[in-house]
């Protein structure tokens, strides 16, 4: 007698050999080697512990812990209405230690000199060529695993011990923060000569409700910062931001998100895209909405992404009285993204980028006659590395081209790079060194671009389980194609913080911004602040 399997097989080979006794041999051993793969093997692995896949594939060590916590969640969650909560994300958790510092003392001078976003994106203290990718929440949450028991702070503190707890309203989170800060800045203006200085406070306020469930991801975030100076009204700015962000989990390794922002900012003094005639910084909108995918097979990752951008910028008065029309400059962009990545191990993945850009402007010319818009598409491919749980490297290497609909223009193509190495020398010390080089379009009339290049070294050093200070200094060229404009910034900056408690901290900093090209200037600001947050 025999089994339903294994006379099923016999009579295959039997049928087979006589079609051909030459090939039943190579039949025969590939049958049963498949039957080893498919039926034995996995007994073993099942019996030894091990976990594997449909396919018969391995689940690595790493991972295996992660998926039998998930399997005790789903359990738990059919056997009762709400299970044991999951740790939070900790690419989350990075959003908001980068929050809480987006809009304090070290952005005056970049937010007036470049025009950035009020805050920056969700993932942006996870370098950017990483984020959203699934398994690199499994990594990021083995990372964080790590980092904890290699960096117990002073005398053995947990570094947790200050963090942010927020309030629990039902199956939500309420993170409330405000801070408030005085400034002095010694050239207000951003000008050359005649340098005006000044006195100010600031208040941001921010809110941000936060899903806590087993699957899934909610999150909405309110902000905003208004400055307010002493002698010069005009400089006076209302800023804030409106987020929402979620994630909904289809499968374990499937899911899907999508995100609605809102933001109104100011171009402040010093921005070339605004003249020094003007009698108040000019106000910008942006709209942002976005959707992806996310898929992995074992260690094979796949990431789709859409995206779409709507800029509108104020008309700008001058200070004689004059309207300058800054609608020419409102444009639409549609973007896609495609990533494939591949994990080796918890500490190394490497990834493969592929995106495709359009900017269509609402008015096909500018003032002066050339035609607005462009086409651009980039490739590249990056890595992450951990040597170890205290110095890790990350980067991209790629292709980029811009082409303007502008013929007079010409492409805009050229080798782009990312990278970033981080180093704990100590529990108490991090260094960071940042370097990039990217392509940029630009509103400016007669360029379709800049060639952007940066260098920056932040340390960190914490003196005791309260008091820690930092240095950054950082370099930018950015050179515009078409036009002969070089415009070079230096910036260097000290700050100390010390923690009164969980809820309450104060800081306190100096920033020294240099700029040469089209709009010189220096500039040296000092604050003082105090944060408070549940």
């Amino acid at each position: 007698m025999c089994s339903d399997f294994s006379c099923v097989l016999l009579r295959v080979e039997v049928v087979l050999g006589f079609i051909s006794q030459k090939y039943a041999k190579f039949l025969r051993f590939g049958v049963l080697q498949a039957t080893l793969l498919f039926f034995v093997v996995p007994a073993v692995q099942a019996q030894n512990g091990e976990m594997v896949e449909a396919d018969g594939t391995l689940v690595p060590d790493f991972e295996r812990a992660d998926r039998q916590n998930e399997e005790g969640a789903y359990a738990e969650q059919w056997a009762k209405p709400s299970g044991p909560l999951e740790p939070q994300d900790p690419l989350n958790e990075a959003y908001e230690r980068q929050s809480s510092q987006a809009l304090d003392g070290r952005d005056s001078a970049r937010m007036k000199e470049r025009g950035n976003d009020l805050l920056p994106s969700p993932l942006d203290e996870v370098p950017r060529d990483f984020r959203d990718d699934e398994f690199v929440y499994r990594l990021a949450r083995e990372a964080q695993r790590q980092s904890q028991q290699h960096n117990r702070g002073w005398r053995g503190r947990d570094e947790n011990a200050f963090e942010q707890i927020g309030i629990t309203a039902g199956s939500f989170v309420f993170y409330p923060e405000i801070y408030s800060k005085l400034i002095t800045s010694n050239n207000l203006f951003a000008t050359k000569g005649n340098e005006k200085s000044d006195f100010g406070t600031q208040i941001t306020p921010t809110f941000r409700l936060r899903s806590d469930w087993n699957n899934h991801q909610l999150e909405f975030l309110a902000t905003s910062r208004h400055r307010r100076w002493r002698n010069f009204a005009s400089e006076n700015t209302d800023e804030f931001e409106l987020r929402m962000r979620g994630r909904l989990d289809i499968t374990r390794r499937t899911n899907l998100e999508g995100g609605l922002r809102y933001e109104q900012t100011f171009e402040g003094r010093g921005s070339n895209e605004l003249p020094d005639a003007a009698s108040s910084p000019s106000k910008t909108h942006k709209t942002e909405l976005f959707g992806q995918i996310n898929h992995r097979f074992n260690r094979l990752g796949f990431r789709l992404r859409g995206q779409l951008n709507q800029n509108e910028f104020d008309n700008v008065v001058l200070n004689s009285g004059a309207i300058l029309n800054n609608h020419q400059r409102d444009y639409d962009e549609h973007l896609a993204a495609l990533r494939i990545s591949y994990a080796f191990s918890p500490r190394l993945f490497v990834f493969a980028d592929g995106e495709l850009g359009q900017r269509i402007f609402d008015e096909r010319t500018d003032g002066n006659g050339f035609v607005q818009g462009s086409e651009s598409w980039l490739w590249a491919i990056g890595t992450r590395l951990e040597f170890s749980p205290s110095l890790s490297l990350s980067g991209r290497f790629g292709y980029t081209r811009i082409d303007p609909d502008e013929a007079t223009y010409g492409e805009l193509d050229g080798v782009i790079y990312d990278a970033s190495l981080i180093w704990l020398p100590t529990s108490l010390s991090t260094l960071t060194l940042n370097g990039k080089t990217e392509f940029a379009e630009t509103t400016q009339s007669g360029s379709p671009g800049s060639l952007n290049r940066s260098l920056s070294v932040a340390f960190d050093h914490s003196w005791t389980h309260r008091f820690s200070t930092n240095v950054l200094s950082e370099y930018e060229v950015r050179d515009y194609a078409g036009i002969s404009q070089i415009d070079r910034t230096l910036t260097f900056g000290v700050g100390a913080q010390y923690l009164l408690s969980r809820s309450w901290a104060l800081d306190t900093g100096y920033e020294h911004t240099l700029v040469e090209g089209a709009n010189s200037y220096r500039e040296d600001v000092f604050y003082l602040g105090l944060k408070w947050q549940r």
